[in-house]
């Protein structure tokens, strides 16, 4: 009976150790969706307008992320450099859900249309309301690797 009282306990440490695990762990989310996600909020998200993000499709070293805040939206394009982080390359509106725009960006064809395909999928998921200020970003802006991108005059109305 001792050693059934042992593995009682053994059992019960185990459970205890890795509940917090459990808890705080999102089984949905990606080791790639986080880092794309950290990268986004470390650049754009501050106290006063949130940055909401989501939804992320990846495909191979190419992701996009619709994102809103402050009442505006738009689509970030990222890629995944040589040392396996992520970065935004470009930001824009309805052209980042577009398998001709992506493959502008060097991605093979195949590559773009599936993204694009998975992208529209994604975004079916998502309340009309919010999906529509994904569209309030105008134009596109390559980024460099920093999340920077070049000086923008008034009439550009970018924002994030």
């Amino acid at each position: 009976m001792k050693p059934l009282r042992q593995l009682g306990c053994v059992t019960s440490l185990l459970f205890a150790l890795t509940l917090p695990a459990l808890v705080f762990a999102n089984p949905s989310q990606s080791t790639d969706e986080t880092g794309i996600r950290q990268i986004m909020m470390s650049t754009w998200d501050t106290p006063q307008t949130r940055l909401d993000i989501g939804p992320v499709v990846i495909k191979d070293k190419w992701a996009v992320a619709g994102w809103t805040q402050g009442g505006r939206g738009g689509r970030a394009f990222l890629t995944r450099n040589s040392h396996g982080q992520w970065q935004v390359s470009v930001c824009g509106g309805d052209g980042l859900k577009e398998a001709s725009t992506l493959a502008l960006t060097g991605m093979p064809v195949e590559a773009a249309q599936d993204l694009a395909q998975q992208v529209e999928k994604a975004e079916t998921a998502i309340p009309a309301e919010r999906r529509a200020l994904f569209a309030t970003f105008e134009g596109m802006l390559r980024m460099d690797g920093a999340g920077n991108h070049p000086p923008q005059t008034p009439q550009d109305g970018h924002a994030h």
